[in-house]
């Protein structure tokens, strides 16, 4: 029915067409038919306006059916996203945070600011004390750090709930939405998907709103808290700069004046190790990945220092007494003190109480390894220092001043002042193995001695910060200047047994590197000794603080943003990918030789090339991520790199991506017997664009890998290692074949290196000019003893031919000589 009704208009104009022709064919031929057309014409302007008044009506039909349509369409998609959204929140409410987890955290963070305000804005003593405010500092900084963290989270989550809600509105106000179908049955089913929709609207619509309740309320009691955290720290700083400006003025009385502080001494102490804990704790919490990092190349450096000892040990170089390899002495404590003293500089502005423990960590280290290696009166004047250390680090943890805390400072300021004196006047300096610590111990000197004049004038804190730099600079000074004598030694070693004729690989030329390491570790170390040192002096941070401006504000070209650490971290990144790639390609293929133990590698084949490939595409993502470039850039590299092989590196890539098929397909690994163009050898290794082919004549054969995979390669290691090979021997005519067959096949049989499956073959080739050929054919069972099987054969198969008379012929040849003398005198005389 629709479709006739769409079509009679056009049936009445047919029609209405017909009839005017049949009426016009008449006219033609009789003038009566005159009448008649003009009531023809007169019936066709009556119907006009019902044909066109019925066409109105069916172009709104359609119309309306049309938009009908549309509206129906709508509808359902309007419902399908609600019902989506509203899933999609359920689900996000679901896994939601924990809103009573981050309450508690709230208020345990209330508890722990009221922690560190005390003895600053709480309880702070007769005098504000430099150590108290730094800690205090720390403190509040971590903390502050974890709040903004947090209200970060809930900040987001707020943000995802008002992006559901907004989403669920927006559909829900479409006015499409509201429009009924006029067919019942229609109306019907739109009413049942519309009651659907609002039964999961209502629940997920009240989650919503209490969700976002819950989290105002949070964030409303977190934000006051972070404010007057920071607050706090802008109070402290003003603290620490007034302190700093008026260090070398009199602050309390004298060492024997009158006690102006009240708290007592107890706690003092409670109180110190109350704040200087819930640092440590959360410091290190908030460093786990460095932690960990530590931790593992701690464990890798063992494992290299424990290889390296083992092989001086197999090659029976190693000396009683350690001289020049004290590092291999104990490799898990040497691996301990390089590590911990080179790596504490990568955890950024790490409290006290944390540096400590990595400080004594690294002397105990130290102090084990000098156990019967120095002379006993250095050994005494270390362990002397290492407890007055430990005495003065003990005291720097207490926060606050007592008169009790005074005293003990006095007494090992006027102590460690005249121990130093004695030792740098009367000290053994003929078995002091490093002459740069006197300079130390002269600075101790004088540190110590400020120190006992300014808490005896009643100057605090200057004399407080003396009197611990006084002992970290000669403990710090030694740790340093024996980790670089450390890492010497090991590199000396190492340059003896990983030496490498492979140029490519000079970034681990341990030559090179053990003659020109000691100046630059001094450097670096002395860098380090003087940063250590600074620290324990506010105006050491107010003096760096420009640099590390310079360093870590933000600049922006464009609409990219970036500071200079951020690109210095992102070339220190790929650096270091570069050269743990290079590393790992070193080690992976080289032959070491010992002297009782036949050559071995570490043989883990192509997969070396997918582990570099592998480093260096980390190293390129956390270098893109750590400068905080958006990896949506990449493809502008990827461009540039299009360009380029179209205009020239097709070869380049070529080889690339040969490489990488050799590293899958595995049609060569490294350390096999190969044969590529006529050129013979071992594997040596496979790396991004060519591999190293180590020839018999000790030369290294550098082929391209599309070359590899071009030619025909033979690799004989495929498979198995057994190889057949032949030789011919000859006898002399009249030889008994028989029994010269048998000879041979029991001296076959005698070798060990020959298979007996495949079977031996012996066969008589053919007669030769001076001997019967015998050609031997045999399997070895490893490439390896194919020269020495075929020596042992040769050799044998002569003795027992010798012992049975049978005779091995040379080549011979019979010389006939003419005389022609007398044919040419007469000849002459003619």
């Amino acid at each position: 029915m629709p479709k006739l009704r769409f079509l009679s208009p056009y049936l009445i104009q047919f029609f209405l067409s017909l009839l005017i022709w049949s009426q016009s064919a008449h006219c033609q031929n009789d003038s009566l038919n005159q009448a008649r057309t003009n009531d023809t014409v007169k019936s066709i302007k009556e119907i006009i306006p019902f044909i066109q008044e019925m066409g109105k009506q069916e172009t709104e039909k359609s119309i309306n059916k049309f938009r009908s349509g549309q509206i129906a369409i709508r509808q359902t998609q309007i419902i399908k996203e609600i019902s989506f959204v509203i899933l999609k929140a359920k689900d996000y409410l679901k896994r939601g945070i924990d809103t009573s987890g981050l309450q508690s955290e709230l208020i345990r963070s209330l508890d722990l600011y009221n922690i560190a305000a005390d003895g600053v804005f709480t309880n702070p003593g007769s005098i504000q004390t430099y150590r108290n405010l730094n800690t205090s500092y720390d403190f509040m900084n971590v903390l502050l750090r974890k709040l903004k963290s947090r209200k970060n989270i809930i900040d987001k989550y707020q943000n995802d709930l008002l992006q559901f809600r907004e989403q669920i509105d927006s559909l829900a106000t479409d006015s499409t939405i509201y429009i009924f179908p006029s067919d019942s049955a229609s109306f019907f089913q739109y009413y049942q998907k519309l009651t659907a929709v609002t039964s999961l609207l209502g629940p997920t619509d009240s989650l919503i709103d209490k969700s976002s309740a819950s989290l105002s309320n949070l964030d409303a009691a977190l934000s006051p808290l972070i404010n007057q955290i920071s607050s706090s720290l802008e109070d402290i700083e003003s603290f620490q700069k007034k302190l700093s400006s008026s260090s070398f003025e009199k602050e309390l009385p004298g060492i024997f004046g009158p006690v102006t502080h009240k708290r007592p001494f107890s706690e003092i102490i409670k109180f110190s190790i109350a704040k200087e804990g819930r640092v440590l704790k959360y410091y290190t919490a908030e460093n786990k990945g460095r932690l960990i990092l530590m931790v593992a190349i701690i464990i890798g450096m063992a494992i290299f220092i424990s290889s390296l000892k083992k092989k001086i040990s197999d090659n029976k170089v190693n000396r009683n007494d350690y001289t020049g390899q004290l590092v291999f002495r104990y490799p898990i404590l040497s691996a301990i003190l390089i590590s911990v003293n080179l790596l504490q500089f990568i955890f950024p502005t790490p409290p006290f109480v944390f540096s400590l423990i990595l400080w004594i960590t690294a002397a105990l280290s130290l102090t084990f390894i000098f156990l019967n290696y120095i002379s006993k009166y250095w050994m005494e004047f270390w362990l002397t220092m290492l407890a007055f250390f430990i005495l003065a680090s003990a005291d720097n943890l207490i926060l606050q001043v007592s008169r009790t805390e005074r005293w003990g400072m006095f007494i090992l300021e006027l102590g460690a002042t005249f121990t130093a004196s004695l030792i740098l006047l009367k000290g053994h300096r003929f078995d002091l193995k490093e002459k740069k610590i006197l300079y130390f111990i002269g600075l101790v000197v004088l540190l110590e001695l400020a120190a006992f004049i300014a808490n005896w004038t009643g100057r605090y804190n200057i004399s407080k910060s003396l009197f611990f730099s006084g002992f970290l600079n000669i403990i710090i000074a030694i740790s340093f200047l024996w980790t670089a004598r450390l890492i010497n030694q090991l590199l000396k070693v190492a340059s003896n047994f990983y030496s490498s004729s492979d140029k490519s690989k000079s970034v681990l030329n341990f030559e090179k590197l053990s003659s020109n390491i000691p100046t630059f570790l001094y450097v670096v170390l002395g860098i380090g000794w003087l940063m250590l040192f600074g620290r324990n002096f506010y105006f050491f941070k107010e003096i760096t603080q420009p640099f590390i401006d310079l360093l870590f504000n933000e600049r922006k070209i464009g609409d990219y943003s970036f500071s200079i650490y951020s690109i210095l971290l992102f070339f220190l990144i790929m650096t270091f990918s570069v050269i743990l790639s290079k590393i790992v390609s070193f080690f992976t293929s080289e032959t070491y030789t010992s002297q009782n133990k036949k050559s071995r590698k570490l043989n883990i084949g192509s997969w070396v090339l997918l582990i570099r490939i592998s480093i260096i595409c980390i190293g390129l993502f956390l270098a893109f991520a750590a400068a905080g470039i958006p990896m949506d850039r990449i493809t502008i590299i990827l461009g540039a790199l299009g360009v380029g092989i179209g205009l020239g590196l097709q070869a380049l890539v070529n080889n690339l991506v040969s490489g990488l098929i050799i590293a899958f397909e595995k049609p060569v690994n490294v350390g096999d017997i190969v044969e590529v163009s006529g050129i013979s050898g071992r594997m040596k290794s496979i790396g991004f664009r060519s591999s190293v082919v180590a020839t018999w004549d000790g030369a290294d054969v550098i082929i391209p890998n599309g070359d590899i995979l071009n030619a025909h390669l033979i690799n004989w290691s495929m498979g198995n290692n057994n190889r057949r090979t032949d030789f011919m021997i000859g006898v002399a005519y009249g030889t008994d074949l028989d029994k010269a067959k048998k000879i041979i096949q029991d001296i076959i049989e005698a070798e060990n290196n020959i298979l007996k499956n495949p079977q031996p073959t012996i066969i008589f080739q053919e007669f030769g000019n001076s001997s019967i050929d015998i050609k031997i054919f045999y399997w070895v069972n490893h490439f390896n003893h194919l020269a020495s099987s075929k020596s042992n054969l040769i050799f044998a198969i002569d003795q027992a031919f010798k012992q049975n008379n049978i005779e091995i012929p040379f080549p011979q040849q019979d010389l006939h000589i003419k005389s022609v003398i007398n044919n040419e005198s007469k000849k002459e005389n003619k």
